[in-house]
Order: C-alpha cells, then structure tokens, then sequence
C-alpha cells in the first residue's frame, strides 16, 4: 500500500518479507538498522503483528520519527480490521529526493 501511495518518491522496506507471516516473524539486527534509517514508519498495531515486530519499530525508530498504525487508524473510519493486510516497513527518501533546506 505505501509503495502504491509513494510510487518513485519513497523507498519501501518491509521487516516482514514478501509471503512471511507477521505473526510469527522475528526481527533480525539489518531490520532493526532499517527502521532506525526510516523517515517513517508504517505498521498495522492492534496486536495484528508479533509483538517483536512492534518492539523493533519503537526501540530502533528515531526519536521523532512518524509512524502510521494503518489498521489502528482504519478502525476510526469504519473499516474492519480483516480488510486491512499490511505488513511493518520503514520508507526513506531516495537520496536524489532530498531537498535542501535554507
């Protein structure tokens, strides 16, 4: 879903991989230096991942760093949980879409 909203404009890394179940996954120490390189994070929180998982987004996460707790937030618009299937991934910048500041 991030990957579909940011296109070109962000660099998507999911902790989970692709066809890992995020319930059952443990973090390895390269996930946990992802996360602290995110710009943001993105997760779906109400216990829908290992509590590992959440556990490395918010030890390693930059102080300051957003994140979105997509099912979390979905439930507050009335969408149900069980349409929500999103995995943990941190997103940076590209480098060439930095922008400088004055």
């Amino acid at each position: 879903m991030v990957r579909q909203v940011g296109g070109d404009r962000v660099q998507v890394d999911s902790i989970v991989p692709p066809g890992g179940d995020p319930h059952s996954y443990e973090p390895t120490p390269k996930d946990a230096d992802a996360v602290s390189k995110a710009d943001v994070t993105f997760t779906n929180h109400i216990l829908l991942e290992e509590h590992a998982l959440i556990k490395t987004v918010d030890t390693n996460a930059r102080k300051g760093t957003p994140n979105a707790s997509l099912a979390e937030a979905s439930e507050t618009y009335g969408v149900p949980v069980d349409v929500v299937s999103i995995t943990t991934v941190p997103i940076r910048r590209p480098p060439s879409r930095w922008t400088a500041t004055p």
